[in-house]
């Protein structure tokens, strides 16, 4: 019979049998957590203290990106205010704060990078702008916020040649987003 081996016995390294990769627990020591779960007093007081709110994990997304991305308004404010970039793009996704935010369907998020310069016709890695991520999200309120100020990102196709409209289905024909998108069945 083999030998059965469990790791979690050795002493050291994890609790429990858990361990963490040198990426995750830096991830866990910087902003990104806190801008992720919302700790507003705990990025307040890193930026209050000089802390950077460009900095990168390790796939290149910064605290705005994780603040954008679960709307947390108060976060992506004092991030905004103390100079965090509206347009920065993840490394490998190419991803802004905007994505995220149309991904998540977070208009508020969204009014506030539009109001701080954020740019709605950057594309990802995949060619989609934000409004591409609205429609996927079935968000009409924030297809109508991306297009009212700049409503050249509805021509811009991804990588699959795609429209925006183009992820609209034949059953959501009557939705708002079509009817903001100025979709017509074909």
């Amino acid at each position: 019979m083999e030998d059965m081996h469990d790791c979690a016995h050795h002493d050291g390294g994890g609790v429990d049998g858990v361990f963490q990769s040198l990426n995750e627990m830096d991830f866990s020591r910087g902003p990104w957590t806190s801008a992720s779960n919302g700790d507003y007093p705990y990025i307040q007081k890193y930026l209050d203290e000089g802390g950077e709110p460009n900095i990168r994990d390790s796939a290149g997304y910064t605290p705005l990106h994780y603040s954008a991305r679960n709307g947390h308004e108060y976060i992506t404010k004092a991030l905004i205010t103390s100079g965090a970039l509206v347009n920065v793009q993840t490394r490998a996704g190419r991803a802004t704060p905007l994505h995220r935010a149309c991904q998540n369907n977070c208009p508020a998020i969204v009014k506030i990078l539009l109001r701080h310069n954020a740019d709605p016709c950057i594309q990802d890695a995949d060619g989609k702008t934000p409004l591409h991520k609205a429609v996927e999200s079935r968000s009409a309120k924030i297809c109508k916020m991306l297009i009212e100020n700049n409503p050249k990102c509805e021509e811009i196709p991804d990588n699959k040649a795609k429209m925006p409209k183009n992820y609209i289905s034949l059953s959501e024909v009557d939705s708002e987003i079509c009817k903001i998108l100025k979709w017509r069945k074909s």
